[in-house]
């Protein structure tokens, strides 16, 4: 019973560190993705290359930890050998990051592995732990967004109140601007006015709903959902209120803003700001 204590004591250890819970260490600044990467995803490549070669090398490394918590040593060895090799694979593809991939933590645990003994393989998993931590902390999210965010670049939208084909930031500008508009318009006491804005914003935000399925193809559960959309008919119905009420349309704009604006911007502009960060630097050199 210790020794599988132990053993799954292995394997949160490894769980967190590869999730970056690593103690006592700080954390990396992110780094610049080196242009030879470009060579193992789309369009140089036919498929996400070096993303399946990280899987490949994970697989093996959570495989050591999963026979030692079976007690399986007659395999045990096989599978620690499957990782350093695809581990002296991987480091070879991209030439800027091979210093990345030290060789020391691996040798020292496959030594461990051959003494059998349960304390020191945790020590030294966590020593390969934290070299995969090393990288995945500034490097991991700034892949992701490159490579498998997709771009708004070449998105258009249908202004619905001037049938002007615009871009899909113009859109959004235009939605900003009409909440915007709203609660200054009442504030001024220019309450048409604000009633008509309203009114155009309902109808962006449809075309918002519809423009989200060029990249979703699934029903959006949140950012323009029926809830979205419900929260618009509430400040419709106070605009027409007699008299309106300024801080109830202020508490509805702000609603929308935060229900549906902030957080689908929390989610998207990452990635948005980091292509755009990637592409402006790509083009000045």
């Amino acid at each position: 019973m210790e020794r599988r204590n132990k053993m799954g004591f292995i394997i949160l250890a490894v769980t967190l560190v590869s999730a970056g819970v690593t103690w006592g260490q700080s954390a990396p600044e992110p780094v610049v993705l080196p242009p030879t990467l470009d060579n193992f995803y789309p369009p140089k490549a036919p498929a996400p290359v070096y993303l399946i070669n990280m899987i490949q090398l994970a697989t093996p490394f959570s495989g050591v930890a999963s026979d030692l918590m079976q007690g399986d040593m007659e395999n045990v060895g096989k599978t620690y050998e499957k990782f350093r090799t695809q581990y002296v694979a991987v480091s070879k593809m991209v030439p800027e990051w091979t210093s990345s991939f030290p060789m020391g933590p691996v040798d020292e645990l496959g030594a461990a592995l051959g003494g059998k003994d349960p304390s020191k393989v945790m020590a030294a998993m966590d020593k390969v732990g934290q070299v995969c931590n090393g990288c995945h902390i500034p490097a991991m999210a700034a892949a992701q967004q490159r490579y498998h965010w997709g771009t708004y670049d070449n998105i258009a939208a249908t202004d619905p109140l001037s049938k002007q084909t615009v871009p899909f930031s113009v859109l959004m500008q235009m939605i900003d601007g009409s909440l915007s508009g709203i609660e200054t318009d009442v504030e001024q006491g220019q309450i048409e006015n604000a009633r008509a804005t309203a009114l155009g914003l309902k109808a962006r935000f449809g075309e918002l709903k519809e423009v989200c399925a060029a990249c979703h193809d699934s029903e959006r559960k949140y950012y323009v959902d029926e809830s979205v959309m419900g929260k618009i008919d509430q400040l419709q119905a106070a605009l027409a209120a007699n008299p309106v009420d300024p801080k109830a349309i202020g508490g509805l704009v702000q609603g929308i803003g935060f229900e549906s604006c902030h957080k689908c911007h929390l989610v998207h502009n990452p990635a948005a700001y980091s292509k755009y960060r990637f592409s402006t630097a790509k083009a000045a050199h």
